[in-house]
Order: C-alpha cells, then sequence, then structure tokens
C-alpha cells in the first residue's frame, strides 16, 4: 500500500514512521484511513505549527515547527492523548473547544492565548492564537431511511497555530508607559511623579514585578544622598528596599550588599544584575509565583547629556527573563520619569523663582511706601519755606522799586529768585513723582481705596483740560474738547479720573510738537468712552504692547522732554482698571520730513455706565449701597457738586503738578526773558547775551471741527503776531526752539582769550543752572543744545572753537555714549575733551562712562565748584 508519509522527510516524518502505532488504538500505519493520511500530510507540509488528534483517544501528530512549543513534551508527546500532553491547559481551554468541535463540527479560533511553556529550562510566558477545525471521513457518511445523507461524525480535529508573545508584550508594554502619561498628567510635584511611575508598575505586574525608585536629595549638611521615594513589590525594612543611600562623590559608602547605583551612575548606563535571590534573598513580587531573578539599575536622565537626577531598580520578569526589548522598555520608562520630573522642576523652580519675585516685589512695594512717606516731610520742608522765600523776594522787590530813597533799598543777591524758582519747580517734580510711586505702592498692596462719587463726567473733564489751557497756548497747540449735548454720569473717583485724563493730556503734549490735541468723551451703551487724539510722532508698533508697562519707555522717541520714569501710564491703566475699565492705545508714526501723512495716537479710555449692571461688580458694596442711598445719579452728582468740599475736591486734586511739568517742557518767552535778563544783568555792562535757535520748530496747525449739538470747546494757537519767526536784531528771543545755544560775547575782550563750552542736556533747569554758574564765574563762552544729535552737528560745523563739552548721558536722538563715539571716531573732533554727567553713580557707570571714551565722568548731584574745577582742568 502507498501512502504520502512514505515519501516524507524529516525528523517529524521519520518519528511518526518509526513510533509502533500498532500499540495503540490506532493500529498499523497501513491501516489507517485515507483521511487521516492526507491530513497528516498536511500537517508535515505546512510552515506554521500544527498538530492533529485523532480518534477518541484524541493522540497527537505534530510537525517539525510545532516541537519549540512543546518544549520539553517532546518527544513523548508523539502518539499521546491531547489531555495528557497539555494537562494543565484540558480542563480550562482545550477540553471545551474539542469538545465542541467533535460535536457540531463547527471550527473555532482562539487569539492570544497565553501558555506556560518550558522551552529554556524555566517556565516560560508565551502566546499564541490557535485555529482548529473538524476533519471528517467521508466513507463514515450515513443515511437516512428516505436515503438522504445525514452528518458525517468528526474523527479527529486538525490544530493550526502561530506564537505571537512578542506582539502581546510589546502592546502591554506600550500601554503601560501610555498609563503613565495619563497618570502624570495629574501630577503637581515630585512626589507625584514617582508615585505615579511606582502605580504604573503595580499596573503591569507581569513585565515589572518589582521598582525601586531613589531620587539625588541634598542634606543640611551638604552632603547628598539617595532617598527613595517610591516603590513596589519589595516589602518596607527588606534589604533590597534601604530608605536611604548615602552617597560621597556619587560613589556609595558602603557598597557591599546593595545595587550597583555606582557603577549605572559613573558609567550613565544600565547596570544588568543576576541573582537577585542569592544577593538579597527571596521576596515575592509580580504575576508569578517564581521570584525575579534579575534586575536592571538605571540611572534616571532624560538624556545622556542630562543632569543625572537619581537611580531606579526594576525588575525582570521571572518568566520571560532578560531581553533586548526589555530593556529598551525600560530605557523608554525612565526618560519618560526623567522628563516629568525635569517639568517638575522646572515649574518648581519657577515658583520658587516667582516667590521670590514677589517677595522682592513687596519688598519693593514696601520700602516704595515707606520711602514716599519719609520724602514727603523733608520735601514739604522744602517747598513749603522756598515758595515763602520766593514771596519775601517779591515783596522786598516790590518794596525796593515803590521806595524813593536810595537809604531804604534792600540788598538782594544777583539771580536770587531765579535760583529760587529753579529748587521750587524741581521740587514739585520730585512731589509728583513720589505722588505716582505711593499710588503705585498702594495698588500693588491692594491697599489703593477707590472713592467713588457721582460725577458729571464732562463737567469733569472739561475743567481737567482747561488747567492745560495756558500751556497749549504758548506751544501754540489747538485743543479741542468735543462733548455731548447731554451730561454723562458716572460713578467714579475724582482725583482718579483728573490723573488719569491729567496723564494723557500731559503724555499727548510731551510727543506732539506741532498740529492739535482732541479729548473727546461718549457714551455708548453700557460703556463711556473717553479718547485723547494727538498729531504727535506716534508710537512704534513692536512698542505698543510694552506701553503699559511699569518702567517701559519708548527708546529715540523725539519729544519735548527725554524725561520721565515710565510709570506714567502703566499707572493710568491701573487706575482705569480700578474702575472696572479699559484703556487701549492706536498710533501711527509721523515720518521724517513729513512723508507718510498724519502721525499721531489715540488713547482710549472705556468705563461701565452708570446705568449697566457690570458696575456693581467693581464698586465694593458699602459703597454702592450709600451710592443707591444719594438717589438718581444726575441729581446726587449736582447735589454734591453744589457743596464747597466738593467743589474744592473736583477743582483743587493734582493737575496742577502736570501742568507744571508740561510748562517746564516749554522754551517760552516769559520763561526765556527770565534767564536772559538774568545772565544780562549779572555779567555786567560789558557783556551781552546773544540766544540763536540752533535747530528750530513750527508752530501748530488748527484742527478744524464741524460744528453740531455737542459743546465744543477750542482752544487757538496765538496770532502770528505774538511768535516773532524772523529775528530782527542779535538778541531776538525764539519761543519755538528745540535745541538752544546761548552765546557770551564780551565787547571788551578778545573772544579769542576765552574758552568755549558746549553743554548738551535735554534739562532747561539743568542747562541753566550750569550755564550761568560757568559764564558768571568763569567767564566763558557757554552753548546749549538739548540733544546728542544737535550737539554733533554743530561740534562739526565749529570744532576749532569749542574747547570742552559737557553732555549729559540720557537724551533723545542721539544719547551721550552715541554722542561720545561719533566724537571720538572723528579726527577733527577726537580731541576734544568731553565730561559726562550721570545720575549712574555706581562704579560699573564711571566704568561704562570712561571706556565709552569720556575724559571724565561726574555723578548728579554734583556741586558747581566740582564742576568748575574738572572744567578749569581740561581745559587748561
Amino acid at each position: 500500500m502507498v501512502y504520502p508519509l512514505m515519501f516524507r522527510e524529516g525528523k517529524m516524518a521519520d518519528l511518526i514512521k518509526a513510533y509502533p502505532w500498532e500499540t495503540t488504538s490506532l493500529g498499523p500505519i497501513e491501516t489507517w484511513p485515507g483521511v487521516l493520511h492526507t491530513s497528516l500530510d498536511i500537517v508535515l507540509g505546512t510552515d506554521f505549527p500544527a498538530s492533529l488528534c485523532w480518534g477518541s483517544d484524541l493522540l497527537m501528530f505534530y510537525n517539525d515547527n510545532y516541537v519549540e512549543l512543546l518544549g520539553p513534551r517532546h518527544p513523548t508527546a508523539l502518539g499521546k492523548p491531547q489531555y495528557e500532553v497539555w494537562a494543565e491547559l484540558w480542563e480550562s481551554l482545550t477540553k471545551p473547544i474539542i469538545t465542541r468541535i467533535f460535536e457540531t463540527g463547527m471550527p473555532t479560533w482562539v487569539p492570544n492565548a497565553m501558555l506556560v511553556t518550558n522551552r529554556h529550562g524555566y517556565d516560560e510566558e508565551s502566546y499564541y492564537t490557535f485555529s482548529m477545525s473538524a476533519i471528517r471521513d467521508n466513507d463514515d457518511y450515513t443515511r437516512d431511511n428516505n436515503g438522504s445523507s445525514s452528518s458525517c461524525p468528526v474523527n479527529g480535529v486538525f490544530n493550526i497555530s502561530y506564537e505571537n508573545t512578542g506582539s502581546v508584550v510589546s502592546t502591554r508594554r506600550f500601554g503601560t508607559l501610555q498609563d503613565f502619561m495619563r497618570r502624570n498628567a495629574l501630577a503637581h510635584s515630585v512626589q507625584d511623579v514617582c508615585d505615579a511611575a511606582i502605580a504604573t508598575c503595580q499596573s503591569n505586574p507581569q513585565d515589572i514585578p518589582f521598582a525601586l525608585l531613589y531620587l539625588y536629595e541634598d542634606q543640611p549638611d551638604g552632603t547628598r544622598v539617595l532617598k527613595m521615594k517610591s516603590s513596589t513589590g519589595v516589602p518596607m525594612g527588606h534589604l533590597a528596599a534601604p530608605s536611604y543611600i548615602h552617597m560621597k562623590d556619587d560613589v556609595i559608602v558602603d557598597q557591599e550588599g546593595m545595587w550597583p547605583f555606582s557603577q549605572a551612575i559613573w558609567s550613565r548606563k544600565p547596570v544588568i544584575l543576576n541573582g537577585v535571590p542569592e544577593r538579597f534573598g527571596t521576596f515575592s513580587g509580580g504575576a508569578w509565583p517564581e521570584p525575579p531573578q534579575e534586575a536592571i539599575v538605571m540611572p534616571v536622565a532624560a538624556s545622556e547629556q542630562e543632569n543625572i537626577l537619581g537611580v531606579w531598580v526594576v525588575g525582570v520578569n521571572s518568566r520571560m527573563r532578560f531581553t533586548e526589548s526589555f530593556l529598551g522598555f525600560v530605557e523608554i520608562f525612565t526618560r519618560q520619569i526623567a522628563g516629568a520630573l525635569n517639568t517638575i522642576f522646572s515649574v518648581e523652580q519657577e515658583r520658587h523663582r516667582a516667590s521670590v519675585l514677589a517677595e522682592l516685589d513687596r519688598a519693593k512695594t514696601t520700602f516704595f511706601n515707606n520711602v514716599s512717606h519719609e520724602l514727603r516731610t523733608p520735601l514739604t520742608l522744602i517747598t513749603g519755606p522756598i515758595a515763602e522765600c520766593i514771596s519775601m523776594v517779591d515783596n522786598a522787590s516790590s518794596m525796593t522799586s515803590s521806595s524813593s530813597s536810595s537809604s531804604s533799598n534792600i540788598y538782594l543777591p544777583e539771580g536770587l529768585k531765579h535760583n529760587l524758582t529753579i529748587i521750587n519747580r524741581n521740587a514739585d517734580r520730585l512731589v509728583k513723582l513720589v505722588n505716582n510711586l505711593l499710588d503705585f505702592s498702594r495698588i500693588e498692596a491692594n491697599k489703593m481705596k477707590v472713592h467713588f462719587q457721582p460725577t458729571n463726567l464732562g463737567q469733569l473733564t472739561n475743567y481737567i483740560v482747561s488747567m492745560f489751557e495756558g500751556t497749549f497756548r504758548k506751544a501754540r497747540l489747538d485743543v479741542v474738547v468735543d462733548l455731548p449735548a447731554d451730561p454723562i454720569y458716572a460713578y467714579v473717583d475724582r482725583n482718579m479720573w483728573d490723573k488719569i485724563v491729567s496723564n494723557l493730556l500731559s503724555n499727548a503734549f510731551k510727543f506732539t510738537l506741532h498740529g492739535s490735541i482732541k479729548i473727546q468723551l461718549s457714551e455708548d451703551g453700557d460703556f463711556i468712552f473717553m479718547s485723547v487724539s494727538d498729531t504727535g510722532v506716534g508710537i512704534p508698533p513692536q512698542e505698543i504692547p510694552h506701553l503699559f508697562e511699569r518702567f517701559h519707555r519708548v527708546e529715540g522717541s523725539p519729544g519735548r522732554s527725554y524725561e520721565g520714569t515710565g510709570i506714567g501710564l502703566a499707572l493710568t491703566q491701573e487706575l482705569v482698571h480700578l474702575h472696572g475699565g479699559e484703556v487701549t492705545v492706536t498710533s501711527s508714526i509721523l515720518m521724517a520730513g513729513g512723508g507718510g501723512g498724519i502721525g499721531g495716537s489715540t488713547f482710549t479710555v472705556s468705563i461701565p455706565s452708570s446705568s449697566t449692571y457690570n458696575m456693581k461688580e467693581h464698586i465694593p458694596p458699602d459703597q454702592w449701597e450709600r451710592l443707591q442711598s444719594l438717589g438718581p445719579i444726575d441729581q446726587a452728582a449736582n447735589r454734591l457738586y453744589e457743596t464747597d468740599a466738593a467743589r474744592d475736591s473736583l477743582g483743587i486734586m493734582r493737575s496742577h503738578l502736570y501742568v507744571q511739568e508740561a510748562d517746564h517742557w516749554l522754551l517760552e518767552i516769559s520763561r526765556q526773558s527770565e534767564i536772559t535778563d538774568y545772565i544780562l544783568n549779572s555779567s555786567g555792562n560789558n557783556n551781552d547775551m546773544v540766544l540763536d535757535s540752533y535747530s528750530s520748530g513750527g508752530g501748530g496747525s488748527a484742527l478744524n471741527t464741524k460744528s453740531s449739538s455737542a459743546t465744543t470747546t477750542s482752544f487757538s494757537s496765538p496770532s502770528p503776531s505774538t511768535f516773532p519767526t524772523e529775528p530782527s536784531s542779535p538778541s531776538t528771543i525764539f519761543p519755538d526752539t528745540d535745541s538752544l545755544i546761548l552765546t557770551s560775547h564780551n565787547s571788551s575782550t578778545s573772544t579769542s582769550n576765552k574758552s568755549f563750552i558746549l553743554l548738551v542736556d535735554d534739562n532747561t533747569d539743568m542747562c541753566d543752572y550750569m550755564s550761568s554758574s560757568l559764564r558768571q564765574r568763569l567767564d566763558w563762552h557757554v552753548h546749549i543744545v538739548k540733544d546728542g544729535k544737535a550737539a554733533l552737528d554743530y561740534t562739526l560745523a565749529n570744532y576749532t572753537n569749542i574747547h570742552l563739552i559737557i553732555s549729559d548721558v540720557m537724551m533723545p536722538i542721539m544719547d551721550g555714549f552715541d554722542l561720545i563715539h561719533a566724537l571720538k571716531s572723528n579726527r577733527s573732533t577726537c580731541l576734544i575733551p568731553v565730561i559726562l554727567v550721570s545720575g549712574r553713580a555706581s562704579e560699573e557707570g564711571k566704568i561704562e562712562g570712561l571706556k565709552a571714551g569720556a575724559d571724565d565722568y561726574l555723578v548728579k548731584p554734583f556741586g558747581m565748584k566740582e564742576l568748575m574745577a574738572r572744567a578749569q582742568t581740561h581745559i587748561e
């Protein structure tokens, strides 16, 4: 008899042919049915692990590829019943499947079935997918009484299987990594991250039977330890799980019986440790009854370049042993933990930095608050007596001029009132600065009290603008106040509203050299809008986002003055916020030479109107109840304004400080006449003073407005005849000068015998003080310019006549450092000595000035004797 098995080659084919089948229920091979021979030929010919169970005894046949799955069961499994070969799986898995196939003949598919195999001398976790189908013998078909065929009985089960252990385990490990990311999303501290890592390990005890996570921790005595942050699978107090590991230079102090932490830290590589039970004793851990035999000691770092944060120990699956794929899994897990820890460290460092900055900010606020209060007393003792001295000088002057007797003349030192006026004006500037600093400190400490009052906002705004009327006229600027016909009422703090409007008007005036300023008030729905528009130089787009930041200043913007603290607009925004409003700005740059259209800026303040419910959100409940008890807001505002106290709070306020500062920026006729008269009178009959315009400004242009039902107030600029624009004599005074040059000429002395000083400073009072002192005491020529660019241009045109340049550091257009660099880089001007004057009193400031090329560095405040001594030294 010829059968397919006769022609099959291979180990299993040979074993099957040599097996004593006659001792089994199947009998000799020659007697087997043809369907068995055919099925066996298929099993031996497939490349997949395949087996065959035949007959009622379920005797097993299998191919060469199935041998690995059987492990030590081979070759005894051949010819043995299925329930003996896979005894551990028979009741739970195999018996139900095979019974169902024999009963129904329906095929069955079993995915990812776990089998504990022993292919390498130990019980191994493995996963297989099985496909089982029935084998029928056509000769066994039965027919019913009518001759039709009935069901064919099942003679055996054909089993095709393939191992997918790698896929199942990889999916499980990938899920572990995802699980950690989900848990870590809720972590807010280092301990949270460590707990999330260990909890993740607990969710996968098959792969990670135990884990110990240690992180570096600095001790009060300066030493470092590895402190256990969290663990699983090892009992607390076990030899393998010490709470602290003392380190010295990243080396364990007592390494005996310890994990190889030092080796992992120094090599920055994982260390594979075998024989864990022999080293630490057995401890149960993980999903398997066998204790772990191997462990990985892994340095915790996000990458090989990052700092090592600690070390963690990961047990290896006792039913899978160490593989490169497991090492890759642990390395990815470690990088996740290290990355999460670095994030927490960064957040904690940022939180600590923010806490330190907040503490510094509180200290600064307290300092400003204390200093501001402390400055008020000496300022009061300065401004009060100075005002009285000025009044006494005026009274003495009037008495002298009215008295006909020369014996009754009162001697007044030359320039006394002039110097007193300078002191008084700058003391007022200091008062304004102190007030702003004090307001800031109160706002930051949440101690700023807002006293809301029912107010006719148009009336109040119009009054504040009127305080600036004289200043705007002198500057030849057109001002339009656009108020609606119907009054607008709102609950505001009147003093704060005064500061808001005054700050915006002062800012507009400072940067509007020509043209107009417009103030508009309107109400639209739930909000009241107040805008201040100008035709000034505009604001660069990149500066607008930072415009309301404290101490931020727009560098290089031409204006009436370069001075400023950078807190005016920031304070304005804070005050508007206290009213529940916002302040916004739009701007366009005025191009040089007038090209590019009209420049300018518009600041818009919006606050809730009295009719909106939102107003209650920013008014304290006690004040809201008080305001509601006053009755309708229009009646309350009018009734309150009729009282003397209300009129005083409306009228006095602090607008005059802003107006005085704006007046200080102007080189007005009366101011310049006062300077000229003082210098001329103090220099004797043989001297005269010539004031020349080195770079002249221009007058304002009218703002055309259309009449409407709204109330519009327009302050027009003076007529041209009031301000001469053509010099009629050497002593003609120009009102619109951006930089002023004062030149002293002595008719009896040759000008070549006098020293020629160029004074560069944008502060008018400082220029007056230094120029008058230098000329009066040393009889020098003094030229004044207001910025570095004008100084450079003048020096290049007159370098042969200039003996010394005295320059401030902080100036518009070109500062003192840029001026020195330009002068020292030019062969014609490099030998002219330059004295830098600065408010930076630190040694670094002096070094920076001298390195820039200055011949001398003078720190404010300074005495005139020191300035004259240094000037004489450089000239002589």
